[in-house]
């Protein structure tokens, strides 16, 4: 029983003794309430081709508990009327657990499935905000939080994903550096108009990635030339490829400063010249992506 009106439908279906459509018409048909108080009939009932489909509307107050359809003289048939509960399900939202300034795009995925694991149909509603540190004074220009908003339908799997662009949240202004983004998501069942939520909150990372020495000595030959690696990766350990990686040499009070550019694997190779190499070596990798430098741990040789 729910809160809105149903239709209940049943069939009478009459066959003969060699299984064939029984025409005989059913003096009565009667529906009785869990009391057994007779709540509808139906009198001279004409089976076609041996088939009745009969209906009847149970109402929003329909008491709960077994009411019985009875063919006096042929047969019965019970059915259960019980409250309705809204099926049960949870929302999943999937998104990074952390962004980093160098994040062009964020991914949010949002699922709602029931317990027993069945995808769920309706609309959902997301918001992401970044609020404004307060604490770094008032301005005009920044006295408001950045919040965006979209609604979507869930697929036949339950799902909706959408790519937020970064740019609009002033990732690199310090008025808002170090507050996380808040993500709230609503999700309406199509049937039920039944609504979760869930949310999230996703810190901001100012460590975009790190440069790394592979397969290099501790110590140097003089006259031999000195290879090795660097390595480039972003802030979720994925190669980047085709950026500018600088090796600055130190010896002697002096700095040569080396550049070379990444491969597919985020990787570059360096073979240096020790013929002028007389006391200890300092290698040091940076790399310096738009307006954010970064430097490796210094190789000392």
């Amino acid at each position: 029983r729910s809160s809105d009106l149903q239709t209940v439908r049943f069939r009478l279906v009459t066959l003969d003794g060699e299984f064939l459509p029984d025409y005989k018409p059913y003096p009565l048909v009667e529906l009785q309430d869990p009391n057994g108080i007779r709540i509808s009939q139906w009198l001279d009932v004409s089976p076609r081709q041996g088939i009745a489909d009969l209906f009847f509307t149970l109402s929003s107050e329909a008491a709960l508990g077994t009411y019985s359809i009875l063919v006096p003289g042929y047969v019965g048939q019970n059915f259960e009327v019980e409250e309705y509960v809204p099926p049960k399900f949870e929302v999943l939202l999937d998104v990074p657990k952390s962004i980093t300034i160098m994040d062009d795009h964020l991914a949010v995925t949002v699922c709602a499935r029931y317990i027993h694991r069945r995808p769920v149909q309706g609309q959902h509603t997301t918001s992401l905000c970044r609020r404004r540190n307060y604490y770094e004074g008032n301005s005009a220009e920044h006295d408001k939080d950045i919040c965006m908003s979209f609604t979507g339908k869930l697929d036949q799997s339950g799902c909706s994903s959408e790519n937020v662009l970064m740019s609009y949240f002033n990732t690199t202004e310090h008025f808002y550096r170090m507050d996380p983004l808040e993500v709230d998501v609503s999700v309406t069942e199509a049937d039920t108009d039944v609504t979760l939520s869930v949310t999230a909150s996703i810190p901001f990372s100012y460590y975009f990635g790190e440069v790394t020495f592979e397969d290099v000595d501790e110590f140097y030959r003089p006259g031999i030339p000195y290879t090795g690696t660097m390595k480039l990766v972003n802030a979720r350990n994925t190669p980047m490829e085709g950026e500018s990686l600088h090796l600055v040499i130190s010896h002697e009070q002096q700095k040569e400063i080396l550049t070379f550019v990444t491969d597919a694997s985020g990787r570059a190779n360096f073979s240096l010249n020790t013929s002028d190499w007389h006391s200890d070596i300092a290698l040091n990798g940076k790399v310096k992506l738009d307006h954010w430098p970064k430097e490796s741990d210094r190789k000392s040789t």
